[in-house]
């Protein structure tokens, strides 16, 4: 028998290193906005508690806690609350920290909505928009979610077009809106009861006048296709629409400490039944 040739034994290729050429990169989880809500949550409660307890302590803080609601929009669905947001910084620090805030906190912010709405589930064309919590309390919580006896009826935009008579085409034209508006006012005028306030076309006309000024003032604020934008009228100046940009990036400051310019911010959900009231009467039309 011929002699056999003894087979080469096969080296095994040792394990690339982490850290050596052509290593596989570590794989990133990703990101659960509903466990940083959570977190959020929590950052939130710690900072109102700080804050108050500093205000206790000294007297007079040196540090500002301020705290406003944030509301989502988009193509299909219009403006409607869904977070708290706070931001606690340095009393000598300007406030225009609203901006990096809701563009650190937008997945959060996002997360609160589909909470609220489960069929809040597109990202696309979302728009965000914040107003303090003063004003919030002001001109929607007292006036929808709780009014007091005393308070008007809110009127949705198409309540105030049949209170006006025009047509929704007709509305972004200023000078039907207002020649409509005239013709409503001078028949209703208190000026055609002189001397009388007690007969009921009086009454009647009375009560028409007002309604139509508050119909015109609802069809001219700033936002004619929103039932939530256009609570307060022109008196809501400080409800304001904020870019977002880079969003879960932190921002410079967000570290730093208070006295040095720095400020914390952190977002809580809003109590759902607030967002339901305004997910169900969305008048987008």
């Amino acid at each position: 028998m011929g002699a056999t040739k003894a087979k080469a034994k096969k080296t095994k290729k040792a394990a690339p290193t982490s850290s050596g050429f052509g290593a596989k990169k570590d794989i990133k989880a990703p990101f659960n906005a509903a466990a940083s809500l959570l977190r959020n949550e929590k950052l939130y409660d710690k900072l109102e508690k700080e804050s108050y307890q500093e205000t206790m302590s000294e007297g007079e803080s040196d540090s500002v806690f301020r705290e406003f609601v944030v509301t989502v929009q988009t193509p299909s669905q219009s403006w409607f609350p869904v977070a708290q947001l706070c931001i606690h910084s340095h009393s000598s620090t300007p406030s225009q920290f609203i901006s990096p805030s809701l563009s650190f906190l937008a997945r959060e912010v996002l997360q609160a909505a589909r909470t609220a709405s489960p069929s809040f589930n597109n990202n696309n064309g979302v728009e965000y928009a914040a107003e303090p919590m003063g004003d919030f309390m002001t001109h929607v919580y007292d006036t929808c979610i709780e009014p007091s006896q005393s308070s008007q009826p809110v009127l949705t935009l198409k309540e105030a077009r049949e209170i006006i008579e025009i047509d929704k085409e007709d509305v972004k034209d200023v000078d039907a809106l207002k020649s409509k508006y005239r013709k409503i006012t001078m028949k209703y005028h208190p000026d055609r009861f002189p001397g009388d306030t007690s007969s009921p076309e009086a009454i009647e006309a009375a009560v028409k006048f007002d309604q139509a000024a508050k119909a015109y003032d609802v069809l001219t604020s700033n936002s004619q296709q929103s039932f939530y934008a256009g609570l307060g009228g022109k008196a809501r100046n400080d409800f304001k629409t904020f870019e977002v940009s880079d969003v879960g990036k932190e921002r410079v400051g967000m570290s730093m400490d208070l006295e040095l310019g720095g400020y914390r911010a952190a977002v809580r959900m809003l109590d759902t039944d607030i967002s339901s009231f305004f997910i169900a009467r969305n008048d987008n039309i």
